[in-house]
């Protein structure tokens, strides 16, 4: 298969990170784990991407925060549901218009 149909959207990519890290994230690996998480949170919260995958990630992941404080991470809880409410409330960018030559 050609790298280019293995290769996903960022937002695909990064939205199945959100599913996978929190498997362990209090166990042996839980360092390791929060730590992972809180970068991933970093970079979503800094990248550019459709409004309409940023909605998508929030709404996939709304649950996030409740789990985390379940387990008594709180301030990653905290981090998580900022991040998602800026996710929720991103608009696509409007397209700049084509600069004509004078």
């Amino acid at each position: 298969m050609p790298d280019d149909e293995r290769k996903k959207p960022f937002h695909e990519v990064v939205s199945f990170q959100l599913l996978t890290i929190p498997i362990g994230i209090t166990g042996i690996l839980k360092a390791e784990k929060q730590a992972e998480l809180a970068l991933l949170l970093s970079i979503l919260v800094r990248s550019k991407m459709p409004a309409a995958a940023a909605h998508e990630i929030a709404e996939t992941h709304h649950q996030l925060p409740k789990k985390l404080r379940e387990v008594g991470l709180t301030f990653l809880a905290g981090a998580a549901e900022t991040v998602f409410k800026d996710l929720e409330g991103r608009q696509d960018e409007p397209k700049k218009e084509a600069e004509t030559a004078t």
